[in-house]
């Protein structure tokens, strides 16, 4: 099963330690869908042990796009995708996008404000997919 655990970049110390024991409460054969962004997503991903499928976003001349890790081997891979944007809120909602559509559950730890976390949390729902508060 794919699951995203996606939530805010700032998040208090004592909630990163519930991402953290969250995930490493999940079955071994999860496999892991993480936007990469520091917080929340960063220790989800350094917190799981087995497969994980980052999206990170990278920036060119005057550009912005959106990198794919799989750090599912021994050595992790990246691809870069195509499609570029001209503003990072823009890649941004990309990344999202791919993360939900790449997942089969989401588990979000927001803070009740973060755009990110809720942009991508209602488009999983809007594609059937079982989403998670926590």
């Amino acid at each position: 099963m794919k699951r995203a655990v996606i939530g805010s970049r700032a998040y208090n110390s004592q909630g990163l330690a519930n991402v953290a024991r969250h995930v490493q409460s999940l079955p071994e054969d999860t496999i892991l869908v993480s936007g990469g962004a520091r917080g929340v997503d960063q220790v989800a991903e350094a917190a799981h042990k087995g497969r994980v499928f980052s999206f990170r976003i990278y920036e060119g001349e005057n550009q912005y796009g959106v990198e794919f890790w799989d750090y599912g081997g021994k050595n992790p891979r990246m691809v870069r995708f195509d499609e570029f944007f001209a503003d990072a809120k823009s890649a941004l909602k990309y990344r999202d996008w791919l993360i939900a559509h790449e997942c089969d559950e989401l588990d979000a730890f927001w803070n009740g404000w973060s755009k990110g976390t809720e942009t991508t949390a209602t488009m999983a729902k809007d594609l059937g997919k079982k989403v998670t508060y926590l």
